[in-house]
């Protein structure tokens, strides 16, 4: 089993601050900020073993791959 991903970990406000960028909108996000019992606060995919074994790096920032998705201009630092 191999992980693909960045590498890097967003919150879900820098997401969501991405993303609204990219879609050109300032939509309210309603948020009871609760921690939820059992929440991991920060996740990263280890792409360690990608990299090792098939030469795996990601192409795009997920910045990057937003932009992609909604095929928007550049809005990536």
């Amino acid at each position: 089993i191999l992980n693909v991903g960045s590498g890097t970990s967003l919150s879900v406000q820098e997401v969501i601050d991405q993303i609204q960028v990219a879609a050109g909108t300032a939509l309210p996000v309603i948020s009871s900020v609760q921690e939820r019992p059992q929440e991991i606060p920060d996740v990263r995919a280890d792409i360690t073993l990608a990299r090792r074994i098939i030469g795996w790096e990601p192409r795009w920032s997920f910045c990057q791959g937003v932009q992609q998705l909604l095929s928007v201009e550049t809005i990536c630092d």
